[in-house]
């Protein structure tokens, strides 16, 4: 069992560095050193302006980050033919479940670290903090999303599901004391806080490897759950690529009818038609942009800097459009389109009408926060100005390219 959970890592590793390398590509690397370093000199800024404690400094700490340790499952890796094929050997499959506890710890305790040091400007100047309470609380949520892991992995065995309850929420309410025991205790018996979360994880631990020796899985939630949460990772690649297995859904959405272009089915309107409905009711690139447009938004909100917005305007409004390209190729692989009487330039010029129509409702979305920040001035108009410039020169230069390449 060892090796084929070894054998088995490593097959995953390599299939999410195929699509991480996808993901992260060089225009997409590029964009988030610069959205980064702008985030970054705004959340300087804004630190800049905190003179004393805040109230509610310490009550977002605690929140937030009990939020983020709900996020990362145990990575069971199990296939669907497992529950004929792994039967016979489940009483060896405790060799197994350990080494999937292990590895799922790898992405959750890195993101967690780095937001951790990420807000520790912020605890110590916002909340009031000191270094040993701050240090105290990482330590205390590395210990805490070890055993929540270790109750995840206990849900894998027949006739845990009530006890996993149990488990879950009292999971929840040490998680919630342990952070604020950190916070809210002095100095150094805040470290009580982090010796509450050691406690518990070897409890969980303990526990976990106790129903492992003795227990038998059960397969079919077991599967279901790991397919689940391979869906979510693939179904995120698939915003950059195309994953195998991933099929975008349809949904009719009667109600954005009214978005539909109202000129007749003549030729030179059949894809702007087509290409305007096939966005409305898809769900990958309509998700995408709204989810995009949102995100930049509110970036936006917190930005108090002209240059800073022009920039983060700019680079929301090229990722949007950049990830919206591929579906210029969407209808490539439909053998019916190739007899109607179109031709590639109108074609082109279809989608560039679709997508000059989202990229400016985007830019006119980001207007708002950003003259509800900066208020009306020359400098607004600036900052405007430039994301208005990005947009054309994409619209007309980049993006023409890029579509005659797909299609």
């Amino acid at each position: 069992m060892k090796e084929l959970w070894q054998s088995r890592q490593r097959h995953h590793l390599t299939q999410q560095i195929k699509y991480l390398r996808l993901v992260f590509n060089d225009h997409f690397m590029i964009a988030l050193i610069f959205l980064f370093g702008a985030l970054g000199v705004s959340y300087a800024n804004a630190l800049k302006t905190v003179t004393a404690p805040l109230w509610w400094g310490a009550p977002l700490l605690i929140i937030g980050f009990w939020a983020l340790l709900q996020m990362g499952k145990l990575a069971s890796l199990f296939f669907a033919a497992d529950a004929v094929f792994l039967q016979p050997q489940e009483a060896n499959m405790q060799a197994y479940v350990r080494g999937a506890w292990r590895y799922s710890h790898v992405l959750p305790l890195i993101i967690l670290t780095f937001l951790g040091l990420l807000a520790a400007p912020f605890a110590i100047q916002g909340a009031g903090l000191t270094i040993i309470q701050w240090a105290s609380f990482l330590v205390a949520l590395l210990l805490l999303k070890s055993a929540d892991l270790s109750v995840q992995s206990m849900a894998l065995f027949v006739g845990q599901s009530e006890n996993n309850t149990r488990w879950y929420w009292f999971s929840q309410l040490i998680n919630i004391a342990s952070l604020a025991l950190t916070i809210y205790l002095p100095n150094y018996v805040a470290i009580g806080g982090a010796v509450l979360a050691l406690i518990w994880e070897i409890q969980a631990n303990r526990r976990a490897q106790q129903i492992a020796q003795k227990g038998r899985i059960d397969w079919l939630p077991a599967i279901a759950q790991e397919e689940r949460r391979q869906f979510r990772i693939y179904r995120f690649y698939n915003l950059f690529t195309d994953v195998p297995g991933m099929v975008a859904s349809a949904k009719r959405r009667k109600y954005l009818d009214i978005f539909l272009p109202r000129q007749s089915l003549s030729p030179q309107h059949t894809f702007t038609y087509l290409y305007t409905r096939g966005f409305l009711r898809g769900t990958e690139y309509l998700g995408l942009f709204l989810r995009l447009t949102v995100i930049g938004a509110v970036i936006l909100y917190f930005v108090n800097t002209w240059w800073l917005a022009a920039l983060v305007a700019a680079l929301f409004i090229y990722l949007i459009g950049f990830q919206l390209l591929p579906f210029a190729g969407q209808y490539q692989n439909n053998v019916m389109t190739f007899l109607y009487p179109v031709t590639k330039r109108t074609q082109r010029q279809a989608f560039l009408h679709l997508l000059t129509i989202l990229l400016g409702l985007t830019w006119l979305v980001f207007l708002i926060p950003t003259c509800w920040r900066l208020g009306f001035s020359t400098l607004t108009f600036a900052a405007t100005g430039i994301s208005l410039l990005i947009l054309i020169a994409f619209i007309v230069v980049y993006a023409p390219r890029r579509i005659d390449k797909i299609q």
